[in-house]
């Protein structure tokens, strides 16, 4: 499964999502985008805690 970001979620948004929520009312738009933009952002910030992890464990004397 390939992991989502930020980055691809907004030009997803772009490419066809503008069009469709642009003449939606603030809050529409808000419930359409927010669950993407939160599973983007949960796993690019999972995914850094993972290197933290990694570069204190290779980092640790005695390892």
């Amino acid at each position: 499964m390939t992991a989502h970001r930020i980055t691809d979620a907004l030009s997803r948004l772009t490419a066809g999502g503008l069009t469709a929520i642009d003449n939606a009312p603030s809050w529409i738009a808000v419930l359409i985008l927010l669950p993407t933009l939160l599973g983007a952002g949960t796993q690019s910030f999972t995914a850094a805690l993972a290197s933290i992890s990694t570069y204190r464990t290779e980092s640790a004397p005695g390892s």
